[in-house]
This record gives structure tokens, C-alpha cells and sequence, in this order.
């Protein structure tokens, strides 16, 4: 048997030597299934907690799920939370409504929880359209002792409605908003029911008595009612995160 063959024409020979390298390939073969599958496999469990979470967060308040003896009154700090939380979300249309519809010249940089209440960035000279009222409320100045200049619009018309319709709608369907949600407050009525819609938009416009003059409405609400709680006959609980999931 000459080289040539030793190395090529036995078969059996050719599969000795080159059973260690098969080794090797299927060893790495099967090594990168494992850690693909581990891949796969953890990508898959990230997506099942991120499509829980937005459930949790977009689902509606059961009442069955979370009976009346499970529930607590709000803190007046968890309220005062939700409400931050529900501002950032209703900052980003109102102030769409401001940019686009000034031309990009009115730029909102506050936004109160409730009212649709704002500091106004002006860029240039602005010339307000005799429609700007609607969407734009009437603009203020104040003069600061430094010299500066600040401004803030009110009433707004539009900016009012999403405000109603954010609170009433959220509070009719799902028992709570968003930054409700997140904090695990729910508001009911005397029942431990969902308001009906228009009991909704009556306790948002209550709440403007409550935060007139300086709030003092607003007394009671560490035991989840304040002023316009107790005119809407309503109360707003808390209750435990992981009883509806």
C-alpha cells in the first residue's frame, strides 16, 4: 500500500483519521444549536413578560378579580404620582396641537395633571390667527425681576376637550388611567362599580372646585375622597398589583 493510498483509497483509514475532526465539527454543530435555541428560547420568554406587561397595563378593571374587602383607600402620594405620570402622557398631544397648529412657534414646556394649564416657549414674533383662541387659549405674559419674560395660555378650548376625554373616557372604561394603572388605583362608585360616563365627566368638572381656592378641596383625599369624590359619590382605592394577572 503506497502513501497515496494509505492516506485516500482505505476507507477505513480515511474514517480514523478524520473521526477526530468529525468529532470537532459535530461537538461545534450541536454547541451552536444549544446556544441558539438558549437564544431563541430567552427572546421568546422576553417577548411573553413585555406582552404581560402591556396587558396588564391596558386591561380593564375587574371587579371580580379585586373584591371590595381587598381594596384600600389611595394615599394622597400615589394619587399625586398617578397624576404626574398622566400629565407626561397628555403633554405629547398638547403639544402637537400648539406646534404644528402655530407653525412651529409656540412650544409647551409645562403641563399641569389636570387642567390644561401650560408655560409657553414663544420662538420670534408670534402672530396669532383669529381661530388660535380654539386650540390656543389667550396668551399671558408675566415680567420676572430678572428681566425674563414667561408665557402661558388660557383657556384653550381643544386642549380641554382631550383633557375631559382623556380622564372621563379612561375612568368609564377601564376604572382608571394610565398613570392609575401604574400605581394600582382604581376609582369606583358607591356600588365597587366602574362610573358610567357621565358620572365621569362630572367628577373631572368637580375637580375644579376642588382645587379652588388653593386647593383646599382637595382635603380628604388621603382616605381616597376628596371634594369631587364625595360630590361624584365616588372613591378612589388601591389595590393589589397581582390580583388580575
Amino acid at each position: 500500500m503506497n502513501l497515496f493510498q494509505f492516506q485516500y483509497g482505505d476507507s477505513q483509514t480515511a474514517a480514523l483519521l478524520h473521526s477526530p475532526l468529525s468529532i470537532f465539527k459535530s461537538t461545534m454543530y450541536i454547541w451552536r444549536g444549544s446556544i441558539w435555541w438558549q437564544y431563541a428560547s430567552a427572546q421568546h420568554t422576553k417577548n411573553n413578560i413585555y406582552q404581560a406587561k402591556a396587558t396588564v397595563i391596558l386591561s380593564k378593571y375587574d371587579p371580580q378579580l379585586h373584591p371590595a374587602g381587598s381594596l384600600a383607600p389611595a394615599t394622597i402620594r400615589e394619587r399625586f404620582i398617578a397624576q404626574l405620570i398622566d400629565s407626561l402622557i397628555l403633554w405629547l398631544p398638547c403639544f402637537l396641537t400648539l406646534f404644528f397648529m402655530s407653525g412651529g412657534q409656540l412650544r409647551s414646556f409645562w403641563v399641569s395633571p389636570i387642567v390644561p394649564q401650560y408655560l409657553i416657549e414663544v420662538s420670534g414674533i408670534y402672530q396669532p390667527s383669529s381661530t388660535a383662541f380654539l386650540w390656543g387659549g389667550s396668551i399671558f405674559t408675566f415680567h420676572l425681576p430678572s428681566g425674563k419674560e414667561v408665557f402661558t395660555h388660557y383657556p384653550a378650548p381643544v386642549l380641554w376637550i382631550i383633557y375631559i376625554a382623556y380622564y372621563s373616557v379612561m375612568h368609564s372604561l377601564f376604572g382608571q388611567t394610565i398613570g392609575q394603572r401604574a400605581k394600582h388605583l382604581v376609582v369606583l362608585d358607591e356600588s365597587h362599580q366602574r362610573l358610567a360616563l357621565s358620572t365621569s365627566i362630572l367628577r373631572w368638572m368637580y375637580y375644579l372646585i376642588s382645587i379652588l381656592p388653593f386647593g383646599i378641596g382637595l382635603i380628604g383625599a388621603e382616605e381616597g375622597k376628596s371634594l369631587h369624590d364625595r360630590l361624584a359619590k365616588s372613591r378612589v382605592y388601591r389595590y393589589h398589583w397581582d390580583a388580575g394577572l
